[in-house]
């Protein structure tokens, strides 16, 4: 739920100020996971190049993933409110 909680406290951050400092808060905690991982491996692999491309690769991934499993999640409640709520498309004629 990382993406839904950036997304979510960026645009609650336009109404209510305060919420973007949860943004930079979630914000930062990932960025200094990333960057701390991404220093154990390019120690791991003794190649400086990986605390360059790790980072973004890790971020690229999490964000794609979340935006994926946001979309799906999306889908599984709109298919559920339609079962309980049919939307009648067109007219019968």
């Amino acid at each position: 739920f990382f993406v839904i909680s950036l997304i979510g406290s960026i645009i609650l951050g336009i109404f209510w100020s305060n919420f973007i400092w949860v943004f930079l808060i979630i914000f930062a905690s990932y960025l200094i996971a990333n960057l701390t991982v991404s220093c154990q491996t390019a120690l791991l692999k003794k190649d400086i190049k990986y605390l360059i491309i790790m980072p973004f690769t890790f971020g690229v991934l999490h964000f794609s993933y979340g935006l994926g499993s946001t979309w799906g999640l999306i889908k599984i409640v709109g298919k559920v409110f339609e079962k309980f709520y049919p939307i009648k498309m067109g007219a019968k004629g």
